[in-house]
């Protein structure tokens, strides 16, 4: 993959805010998701600031990354890394550069297209859809029976008031 692809707002955006990390490691130390990432949020700010965009750019990181904001309330500069993993996913899913963690990337648009589509999630509809763009067609088939039989899943979808702000985020 070529060394920089990212444009360059993102790139200047990213620099800027790596100007600040000294490297101390208290973002990685509370990352709960950090065992499962090939590069661990401390690693992964310290390849962007050595210009390895490719490299966090396909890498498993970005779609392992819960934005829990544990690293960025534990960071004594406050690096957003959240923020900036979310830019660099939104950027590899708009242009499908990456397939690695592909199931992760399926959940992130089903979700995102939940969002877009009532204001929140609709369960039903989310697995539903999950399932069928997953493959994973029959994976907790009773576990889904069971809940909506106990009414935990809504049959139709309920749409927040104000829908148009929603939509507008997404533009």
């Amino acid at each position: 993959m070529n060394e920089s692809i990212l444009p360059q707002e993102i790139k200047q955006e990213i620099k800027e805010t790596l100007k600040k990390c000294y490297a101390c490691g208290k973002c990685t130390s509370g990352c709960p998701m950090a065992a499962e990432m090939d590069f661990p949020p401390r690693e992964f700010l310290k390849m962007l600031a050595l210009g390895k965009e490719s490299d966090m750019l396909s890498s498993k990181t970005i779609w392992v990354c819960s934005s829990c904001q544990t690293c960025y309330s534990r960071c004594p500069f406050e690096i957003n890394i959240p923020e900036i993993i979310d830019r660099l996913k939104a950027y590899v899913y708009k242009r499908k550069l990456s397939n690695k963690e592909k199931p992760t990337q399926v959940l992130h648009k089903v979700f995102l297209d939940n969002i877009k589509r009532f204001g929140r999630i609709h369960e039903a509809g989310f697995i539903g859809e999950w399932k069928l763009f997953s493959g994973k067609w029959f994976s907790d088939l009773f576990l889904g029976a069971k809940m909506f039989f106990k009414g935990k899943l809504a049959i139709f979808p309920e749409k927040i008031k104000k829908i148009e702000e929603v939509r507008k985020l997404f533009k």
